[in-house]
């Protein structure tokens, strides 16, 4: 079976039990940026962003060998170098080798060593989403669709985490 339709199987499933425990008095997480990267809807904490910017940057001459695909080029916001860093390859290796995409915007992230800003293909708003009991999903409440779309969850250690470990590879 294919690894992708695997994936796709495994989330309409989680979402489909999420949607069947819904309940009008579940919490409100914290305050989350939705992007959309890959196909996919990620939640980015709100005071992990300081800015947004359009997509560009310069590509690099050099790229370590681990971060192929993930690494998109280098931009300057003020006197600060950031790497560019593609959100969707650097969470799903499988996307490493493709073209590096176009277009989107930049998620420039406050305090984060290196200095990163992160390429999404679309950030749809600032929100505060429904938790759920599994602990890296939430619900996106969609009024044009018939049911809350299911939203990943990224938390500020393992993503900084996922960045430093690029530079080590």
């Amino acid at each position: 079976m294919d690894r992708v339709f695997r994936e796709r199987i495994l989330d309409e499933r989680t979402e489909s039990l999420a949607l069947r425990g819904l309940q009008a008095d579940r919490a409100l997480l914290p305050p989350r940026l939705v992007c959309l990267a890959g196909g996919r809807h990620l939640a980015v904490p709100l005071e992990m962003v300081s800015s947004i910017r359009p997509f560009g940057c310069s590509p690099l001459p050099l790229i370590a060998a681990g971060a192929r695909g993930v690494m998109l080029g280098a931009t300057l916001s003020g006197r600060t170098l950031l790497s560019v860093l593609d959100l969707a390859a650097l969470l799903d290796p499988a996307l490493r080798a493709g073209d590096p995409p176009g277009g989107g915007k930049m998620l420039i992230l406050r305090r984060a060593e290196p200095a990163v800003a992160l390429r999404v293909d679309r950030v749809l708003g600032a929100i505060r989403l429904q938790a759920l009991d599994v602990s890296d999903r939430a619900l996106l409440p969609d009024p044009a669709a018939p049911h809350p779309a299911l939203v990943s969850l990224l938390e500020p250690g393992p993503l900084l985490a996922t960045i430093a470990a690029l530079d080590h590879a």
